[in-house]
């Protein structure tokens, strides 16, 4: 089996755990931000959109990045730039651990529930 291959062989499971993170950090942070916004409805739809986007913009701009980079250091710096980006993403989940319950009574502060003709209850800023 060539060097290459191997490589291969070894990454493949590291992308698996990478998109297994991705999804535990995305239920998470929707049921957090589902104590912060009162809703879950809003909550999934803000880990959602900022999910798709960091995704098409973050799969765009390391595409650039990563090609220009490609054709000057090699074939092994790709695999160490995307080591250092998943090591960021990783201080990130933890910062934003720490930081999501803090902001849970700053919500509350600037926002209250108002009552329709109906009887639903509306989230308001």
């Amino acid at each position: 089996m060539s060097a290459p291959s191997r490589i291969l062989l070894a990454v493949y499971p590291i992308f698996f755990l990478s998109g297994v993170s991705g999804l535990l950090y995305q239920v998470v942070w929707v049921r957090w931000f589902g104590r912060i916004f009162g809703n879950t409805l809003y909550s999934a739809s803000l880990v959602t959109a900022v999910f798709m986007g960091g995704l098409g913009l973050g799969g765009y701009l390391g595409g650039v990045l990563v090609d220009r980079l490609h054709a000057r250091r090699g074939h092994a710096f790709p695999l160490k730039l995307y080591a250092r980006a998943e090591v960021a993403i990783a201080g990130l989940g933890l910062l934003l651990a720490f930081l999501l319950p803090s902001l849970e009574p700053f919500s509350a502060s600037i926002s209250a529930y108002v009552t329709d003709a109906r009887g639903w209850h509306h989230l308001t800023a």
